[in-house]
């Protein structure tokens, strides 16, 4: 099975036809009777991908010049298939990013408050002889104590929502 229409449609049903055994299938004009047909052609060659598109339109015009021939790579055959794929993975890890830096920003903005309110605290330890490390390591284990509940809450609500992301997912 071929995924034509994209990696998370199913795929349609398909046959391959040697051509010059069925001649009228495609080339020739005929259609079928529910409506417009496709004919894809795959050719594998260790040429340049230029050389190889002339060729293919050489032949594809001594058949019948006016049919229309799309040439493409493969690559870009399956980079069109990614397109949505891509676009979606882009956009969210451009919200996780923003995620990130609110989450900073708000730590940020929480340890500066309790560091503000705790200004007189602090004044009064250093002079009682607190360093200025032990001061330090104080405000940095309050703000990583924040950053661990942040994380468990985090990760509880990931694994709420997990069940719902892998029906999303392909």
């Amino acid at each position: 099975n071929v995924k034509n229409a994209g990696l998370i449609r199913l795929a349609d049903p398909e046959y391959y036809v040697v051509r010059k055994n069925e001649p009228d299938l495609g080339l020739a004009g005929a259609m079928p009777p529910g409506g417009f047909r496709h004919t894809f052609f795959l050719v594998k060659s260790p040429l340049a991908t230029s050389d190889v598109e002339s060729m293919v339109r050489g032949a594809i015009a001594s058949l019948d010049p006016t049919l229309p021939a799309t040439v493409s790579t493969l690559d870009a055959r399956v980079g069109r298939l990614l397109v949505g794929p891509r676009f979606d993975a882009a956009l969210i890890s451009l919200f996780a990013t923003l995620g990130l830096l609110l989450a900073a920003i708000g730590l940020y903005g929480m340890v500066s408050y309790s560091v503000a309110r705790r200004t007189h605290e602090i004044g009064i330890r250093m002079a009682l002889g607190a360093e200025k490390q032990d001061v330090l390591r104080m405000v940095i284990g309050q703000g990583l104590r924040l950053v661990l509940t942040g994380v468990a809450i985090g990760i509880v609500g990931a694994l709420a929502v997990t069940r719902f992301l892998a029906s999303v997912l392909y």
